[in-house]
């Protein structure tokens, strides 16, 4: 007989003014909101995040945003609810990417990425449906970029309107 002992974690935080920058390499911030977390670590580790983001700024820009994931190790992510804005900028999926019959809706619409530091510029445009598995996904996406930065690398403009099948 083999017993699997499940070792579970909960936890809570209700925020008021948190400055990341505290605890980091981070922009200033003040962040409000109230969010839970729970899950497992063995057998297999799972976390589930909920919780809304309420009006806070990070850097120079407002935020606020409901959230409401699941990660299952090893590959698996659930957005029942990922909707997010800091600044001009909003991101937002639902759905789940990982198992055999899910599908994930992403939509970004970023028009000012430099709002969220980290070096990144230009303006994103994403709006896409992926299923398969996370790390080899398939499905259509259409994509603007422009002036865009992340890291050390910059795209002047890019335009995709795709759709791949391969994946798992």
């Amino acid at each position: 007989i083999q017993q699997k002992e499940n070792m579970p974690f909960d936890g809570k935080l209700n925020a008021q003014k948190f400055n990341l920058r505290d605890l980091g390499d981070f922009p200033s911030s003040q962040l409000a909101g109230e969010f839970t977390v729970d899950g497992d670590i063995k057998p297999a580790f799972k976390m589930n995040l909920k919780g809304e983001l309420q009006p806070s700024r990070w850097a120079d820009a407002n935020a606020n945003g409901q959230i409401d994931l699941t990660y299952q190790a090893p590959d698996r992510v659930q957005a029942r609810q990922f909707d997010v804005t800091i600044g001009e900028n909003r991101f937002q999926a639902k759905g789940a990417l990982g198992g055999a019959q899910d599908s994930l809706n992403l939509n970004i619409n970023a028009p000012n990425l430099s709002q969220l530091q980290f070096g990144f510029a230009g303006s994103l445009k994403v709006v896409g449906d992926l299923s398969g598995a996370l790390t080899r996904p398939r499905g259509k996406l259409q994509l603007q970029a422009d002036q865009l930065v992340f890291f050390n690398n910059r795209v002047q403009s890019a335009r995709i309107n795709g759709q791949w099948e391969a994946g798992d």
